[in-house]
């Protein structure tokens, strides 16, 4: 959809002009440790047992993705490496290589793996 084509933007809201010692910040959702590896979009699973995450490598670079870091980060108890209708192409561990304008989905499993 057109949802889908637009990336997730960071947003900072800017701290108000009467506010004392307050300091602009922001916070990513996961910190996937890739420039050059965008999340397009992050939307829950057609099961509602995990959330589909949709990346896409920008740069034309190779890059690796620490599938271990996104379980921690995210408390999601296995990785799925899925297609657009959600099927599953194969179980994720340790890290993937994502090649150059790669799109990738990732299905994160919070109920079991």
């Amino acid at each position: 959809g057109w949802a889908d084509r637009v990336p997730l933007q960071a947003r900072v809201i800017w701290p108000s002009i009467n506010a004392q010692k307050s300091r602009a910040h922001s916070k990513s959702f996961l910190d996937i440790m890739a420039p050059n590896l965008l999340l397009v979009n992050a939307s829950p699973s057609m099961d509602n047992m995990g959330i589909i995450l949709h990346f896409r490598e920008v740069e034309g670079a190779h890059t690796h993705l620490d599938i271990h870091a996104l379980l921690q980060q995210t408390g999601a108890v296995a990785a799925s490496e899925v297609n657009v209708l959600e099927e599953e192409i194969k179980k994720l561990d340790g890290e993937i290589h994502v090649h150059h304008f790669e799109t990738l989905f990732i299905k994160l499993s919070f109920d079991g793996p």
